[in-house]
């Protein structure tokens, strides 16, 4: 395997124990009613496991050995919107595990992943009135008056789901690495 592969495949080891742990710790705050904290940490572990998804889309479809390829990689690298987008490739993998029996559920999830995928500049932005005093709306408003329990769970959940198929997809991936 090219010396550039076997660099993006520890970034991937990397941006996995980091999502575990941001989300161990969103857990924490949440166990002590922390909700907008805990919302917060939510948001950039899913954040992180976009990560994943980027350095996946690039072994798929880019030259990794190309420099060029690369400085627009590490450009997506650092934009929340690309790895909020990127992580939704995770929801994607779910849909096709799904059973076709349970027919409600599926379109009730591909429902639910597409509205993200259509609304990712809502995810951003309650990330930051998660954790500032923002100006919305001509008035001053607290973390407190955007962020409810009903969200954090919901965030909490995909969290959650993307994590262990990144995880999942990782694993298999690492079977035959020179596939990429």
């Amino acid at each position: 395997m090219k010396k550039e592969k076997i660099v993006l495949f520890d970034a991937v080891e990397k941006c996995l124990t980091n999502a575990d742990q941001i989300f161990e710790e969103a857990q924490i705050l949440k166990k002590y009613s922390k909700i907008y904290r805990a919302y917060t940490l939510f948001q950039f572990c899913i954040e992180e496991i976009g990560k994943v998804g980027l350095i996946y889309k690039y072994l798929f479809h880019h030259d990794v050995t190309d420099k060029s390829v690369m400085e627009k990689f590490h450009k997506e690298f650092r934009d929340h919107k690309k790895k909020i987008s990127a992580s939704i490739f995770f929801d994607k993998i779910l849909d096709v595990v799904i059973m076709e029996e349970d027919e409600d559920f599926k379109q009730r999830w591909i429902d639910s992943y597409t509205s993200h995928l259509n609304n990712i500049h809502v995810f951003n932005d309650l990330k930051n009135l998660s954790l500032y005093t923002s100006f919305y709306n001509n008035k001053y408003c607290l973390p407190s008056e955007f962020i409810d329990e009903e969200m954090l769970e919901n965030i909490e959940f995909f969290a959650k789901s993307r994590l262990t198929m990144a995880k999942n997809f990782h694993t298999v991936a690492l079977t035959k690495p020179d596939d990429f």
